[in-house]
């Protein structure tokens, strides 16, 4: 992730130091270098102690210069999340099962200079063919480091007590209740901070990775749904996880890492219900912390500068969507078809761009509208809030296809004039 400068501010009534609220991004290299971002109204803020709210997020190495208000914890329905009884969305948008087997690991992300191992718990009930899996532990690699992260077993739950164990290097790491607590390490690389009181956190690698986990339970209705016959004496306490990568190398592999490569082409069968993968016997490790597996490529004495699969800062570049609005009001109802002509128009980068983010534009001026004529049916509320939740999921849907659109034009076409790429302005586009 790049640095910036950030300017903070006091809270006079609580006195005590906020979190960014504008950043200028001043890391040459970077696709926003020397841009001066602000936060929005509706997210001032980089942190909350509320743990539902949304906070800002300002990434000065996108595709397009702008602040979002992005949830602090883990979304299931957004790339590179890993939930409930194993379903991952990938790097290529696509969702995939990976079953395991109960009290095994499994390599989730293999790259030189980074492993992140799973460990599998579950049970299987008489006359079923396979185990019922779920994720409770992770084991991290970095810098010739190790941290881990642990959901132990529990009879019961009880949201009022912690269901998180952390180790570094070995060492029992205790991290206090209360949100934003956080801990980092001596050289400030690692950093691990709660989102609520207990049970959430986000794990931050410098320059490499951020990590949101969410522990939860199998519920009596997951149960019910699913037919698990979860034991009396195990709630199967276990991760929701999403991952947000910074500088993945081309030879990345794991269970979810592998789906981030160029040339990675998804085995899942199109059109079921469940599209399982295989692959047990590659990414199978022998401990938590084994970066040891058929697959896996992690070399602990490799830099993490030294790869990463990022666009050449000679053509880094933004985009401005507003040429391409034409002064028409598109509504929510034309969401599919406008999505069909991004994807038909892959070869016309900025096109296919601004027609998705324009499209999140409307979006957001719809809801807001809505919202301030106090709508007071509860159906129409609760349809805006997952209409909200899908326009965040595009949002991340997009900027991989930013990353991915960006690097195929630059391989496709030399930029003679600079100029021609205009800086986005839309640094207020609240999702």
């Amino acid at each position: 992730m790049a640095m910036e400068l950030m300017i903070y501010y006091v809270d006079s009534v609580k006195d005590e130091v906020n979190a960014y609220y504008y950043r200028q991004c001043s890391t040459k290299g970077t696709r926003c270098y020397g841009k001066n971002i602000r936060c929005p109204n509706e997210c001032p803020s980089s942190e909350s102690t509320d743990p539902k709210a949304k906070v800002c997020h300002i990434d000065c190495d996108k595709p397009i210069c702008r602040a979002v208000c992005r949830s602090r914890k883990a979304n299931c329905n957004a790339p590179g999340s890993g939930c409930y009884d194993p379903r991952f969305i990938g790097g290529d948008g696509r969702v995939f099962y990976f079953h395991g087997k109960s009290n095994e690991h499994f390599s989730l992300v293999s790259d030189s200079s980074l492993q992140i191992n799973a460990r599998f718990i579950g049970h299987r009930p008489a006359g079923r063919a396979r185990d019922y899996t779920w994720i409770q532990a992770l084991g991290i690699l970095f810098n010739s480091k190790s941290l881990s992260l642990e959901a132990p077993k529990r009879s019961q739950w009880n949201e009022d007590v912690d269901h998180l164990k952390f180790t570094y290097n070995g060492d029992h790491l205790v991290l206090p209740e209360g949100p934003l607590s956080s801990w980092q390490s001596p050289e400030k690389d690692v950093k691990l901070e709660r989102v609520a009181a207990r049970n959430s956190v986000i794990v931050t690698l410098e320059d490499v990775a951020e990590i949101l986990v969410n522990v939860v339970p199998v519920t009596k209705e997951d149960d019910a749904v699913h037919n698990y016959q979860v034991p009396e004496d195990d709630c199967f306490a276990h991760f929701e996880i999403q991952f947000r990568f910074f500088g993945l190398s081309p030879k990345v592999d794991g269970v979810l890492g592998r789906t981030y490569r160029e040339d990675f082409e998804n085995p899942a069968k199109v059109g079921v219900a469940m599209p399982v993968v295989g692959g047990e016997d590659k990414y199978r490790t022998t401990s938590l912390l084994s970066p040891n597996c058929a697959s896996c490529v992690f070399s602990p004495f490799t830099s993490h500068h030294t790869q990463p699969t990022q666009v050449a800062p000679e053509s880094m570049a933004t985009l401005d969507c507003s040429k391409f609005s034409y002064g028409l009001g598109i509504s929510c109802n034309m969401a599919g078809a406008i999505l069909e002509i991004v994807l038909e128009n892959l070869n016309s980068l900025e096109l296919g761009l601004c027609l998705g983010f324009n499209l999140l534009t409307t979006i957001k001026e719809t809801l807001e509208d809505a919202e301030q004529k106090q709508l007071s049916n509860r159906a129409v509320k609760d349809w805006l809030e997952k209409l909200k939740d899908a326009a965040h999921v595009l949002d991340d849907i997009l900027d991989e296809f930013a990353y991915k659109s960006l690097r195929l034009e630059h391989q496709r076409v030399k930029v003679e004039n600079k100029n021609d790429f205009i800086i986005l302005n839309h640094n207020n586009l609240i999702i």
